[in-house]
C-alpha cells in the first residue's frame, strides 16, 4: 500500500488541477484578510473567521477535486490494473483515501497560514500567538476532521460511482444537500420556546412558539446537524455550544463508516 500511497501522492502534486485548487485558496487567504479588516484583531471572532472561510469553501473545491482524481484512475484502466498488478481493493481504497485526506490538509493548511501571515502584515494590532487563545486551538483541530470527514464521503461516493461525470454530480448534490439542509436545521434549533406579540391594546404578550423542537426530537435534530459543515460551523462560531471533543468523534464516525461501507461496495463492484 506505500508504493500505492507515493505514487498517488506524485500523482496529485503534479496535477494542474491540484494547483488550480491551490490557486484558488491562496486567492480566497487575501480576500478573507481584507474583508475581515473591519472586524478587527482584537475581537476574538478575528481570528475565527479566518478559520472558518477557508473551511467552508475547500468542501466545494475538493468535491470536483476527488471525482476527477479518482475518475482518472478509473477512466485511464489504472485501478484494474493494479489490481492485475496483485494490489487487493481495500488497498486501492486505503492509498487513495490517504492522498486525498493529504491534499485537503495541506489546502486547508496552505490557506491558513497564508492568511495569517497576511494579516500580520496588513491588520495592525494582529499577534500570531492571538490565533491559539481561548478554543481556537480546538476550532483548528474541528475544521480538519470535518475536512477529512466529507472528503472520505466523497471518496467513498467516486470509489463506488466509476464514471467521472456520475461521480462529480454525486458529491456536488452530496455536498450541497448536507449544507442547505444543515442551514435549515440550524435555523429551525435556533428559533425561541417563546416569543413576544402584541396584544389588540398593544400590551406586550409572551406566546409559545408552536414550532419549537424540543425533547427526544430536538436532541436528534442537534446530533444529525453537528455532523453536517453547516452545523459544525455554527457550533465553531458560537461559543459556550457543544463540546469540541463530541463533534470531533462525530466526525471520526463518519470516517470510519464512509470507509468501511464505501471499502465494502467496492470490493464487490465488477470492474469492466
Amino acid at each position: 500500500m506505500h508504493k500505492l500511497v507515493v505514487a498517488n501522492l506524485n500523482r496529485a502534486w503534479r496535477g494542474k488541477l491540484f494547483f488550480t485548487a491551490l490557486a484558488i485558496m491562496l486567492a480566497m487567504a487575501l480576500i478573507t484578510v481584507l474583508d475581515a479588516q473591519h472586524i478587527g484583531p482584537v475581537d476574538p471572532f478575528f481570528t475565527t473567521y479566518l478559520l472558518i472561510v477557508g473551511s467552508v469553501i475547500l468542501p466545494l473545491i475538493m468535491t470536483i477535486w476527488v471525482a476527477v482524481f479518482i475518475g482518472t484512475d478509473y477512466s485511464d484502466g489504472t485501478v484494474r490494473n493494479k489490481v492485475i498488478a496483485g494490489h487487493t481493493r481495500w488497498q486501492i481504497y486505503g492509498a487513495n483515501l490517504v492522498a486525498c485526506l493529504a491534499v485537503v490538509g495541506l489546502l486547508y493548511v496552505v490557506y491558513l497560514v497564508t492568511a495569517v501571515g497576511l494579516a500580520r502584515l496588513t491588520v495592525s494590532g494582529f499577534r500570531l500567538n492571538a490565533i491559539w487563545r481561548g478554543r481556537i486551538g480546538g476550532q483548528f483541530l474541528l475544521i480538519i476532521f470535518g475536512l477529512f470527514s466529507y472528503t472520505s464521503l466523497f471518496v467513498g461516493l467516486c470509489m463506488v460511482l466509476s464514471n467521472r461525470t456520475a461521480a462529480t454530480a454525486a458529491v456536488i448534490f452530496l455536498f450541497l444537500t448536507l449544507l442547505i439542509g444543515g442551514g435549515m436545521a440550524s435555523m429551525k434549533l435556533a428559533e425561541p420556546a417563546v416569543y413576544t406579540s402584541y396584544s389588540d391594546s398593544g400590551k406586550p404578550v409572551r406566546r409559545k412558539n408552536r414550532s419549537y423542537l424540543g425533547g427526544t426530537k430536538r436532541q436528534l435534530v442537534q446530533t444529525v446537524t453537528d455532523m453536517t459543515p453547516i452545523g459544525q460551523t455554527v457550533r465553531v462560531i458560537t461559543p459556550g455550544s457543544s463540546s469540541l471533543v463530541v463533534l470531533v468523534l462525530y466526525d471520526m464516525l463518519i470516517i470510519g463508516g464512509a470507509t468501511v461501507l464505501g471499502g465494502i461496495i467496492f470490493k464487490r463492484r465488477d470492474l469492466k
